[in-house]
C-alpha cells in the first residue's frame, strides 16, 4: 500500500506540473500571435504585458502573480519568453530528488513579424 500511494501521488504531481507547463506554452503562443501586430518594439512589449495579464486569469493552474513575460526581436522574429515561479507547489522532497523538477518553468514561442 505505501508504494502504491507513493506512485499515485507522484503521478498526480507530475500531471499537475505538466498541466502548468502546457498552459504556459499555450499562453506564450497566444501572446506571440497577439503582440506581432504591434508597429514598434515598444508597442509590442505593451501588447505582450497586456495579453499575459488577460490570458493568465483564464487558466486554472496558473497564478498570475507568478508569471513574468518578455519579448525579444531578432532577425524579423519575435520571441516571447514566459518565466513562471513554481516554488509554491507542495513538492515532496523525495519526489524532487527522484524526478528533479525545477522550481521555475520557462516556455517560449517565436512568431515571424509581418
Amino acid at each position: 500500500m505505501p508504494v502504491f500511494l507513493l506512485l499515485l501521488f507522484a503521478m498526480i504531481f507530475c500531471a499537475w506540473y505538466l498541466g502548468i507547463s502546457h498552459s504556459l506554452q499555450q499562453i506564450a503562443a497566444d501572446v506571440g500571435r497577439y503582440a506581432m501586430v504591434g508597429l514598434t518594439p515598444q508597442e509590442r512589449e505593451a501588447l505582450i504585458n497586456r495579453r499575459i495579464t488577460a490570458d493568465a486569469g483564464q487558466y486554472v493552474l496558473i497564478r498570475q502573480q507568478n508569471l513574468k513575460g518578455t519579448g525579444v526581436e531578432k532577425n524579423g522574429a519575435l520571441t516571447v519568453t514566459l518565466d513562471y515561479d513554481a516554488s509554491y507547489l507542495p513538492t515532496p522532497q523525495l519526489l524532487t530528488e527522484a524526478i528533479g523538477l525545477p522550481s521555475s518553468i520557462q516556455r517560449t514561442a517565436t512568431v515571424l513579424l509581418p
